[in-house]
């Protein structure tokens, strides 16, 4: 079976802002990490590594539990900053244009918590990026936006 391209151990940092999103919508934790084998005192180390199928369920219980409202994956990727992506978000900090910086992004092997493929071009004047999602598609209202 072929391995998908989200599938892969990432931190931990996607599943703790989707939970406190939840939260913020009166969600119980509980109830958005079901199905993950994670609690919620988990989220606070940095260190800890998760599945990609753990994120997928934390985002399947958030839309479940929410429904599918605009702005939901928005709301998740505004909790996010370079620095949640290390090394790498200070190397994107660091280069001399945002064209650069998603450059260096894209460049590295695995970005972090991503469930679609980003690609994209620059010509003399334009600049292009186009996301695709081919992922379970019960979740796509949520996570191209978040990414």
């Amino acid at each position: 079976m072929k391995q998908q391209p989200w599938d892969f151990r990432r931190g931990v940092i996607g599943i703790r802002h989707m939970v406190q999103v939840g939260i913020d919508h009166g969600i119980a934790e509980r109830r958005l990490l079901a199905s993950t084998g994670l609690r919620f005192a988990d989220l606070e180390a940095d260190d800890l590594e998760v599945e990609g199928v753990q994120e997928l369920s934390v985002a399947r219980n958030l839309v479940q539990t929410l429904g599918d409202r605009p702005g939901l994956g928005t709301e998740v990727a505004m909790r996010f900053s370079l620095a949640n992506f290390g090394l790498l978000g200070f190397a994107m900090l660091s280069s001399p244009t945002a064209g650069e910086a998603l450059r260096v992004a894209l460049q590295t092997l695995r970005i972090g918590n991503r469930f679609i493929d980003i690609t994209f071009g620059l010509s003399q004047t334009t600049g292009r990026i186009t996301f695709r999602h081919e992922g379970p598609a019960r979740r796509r209202p949520c996570l191209p936006a978040r990414t």
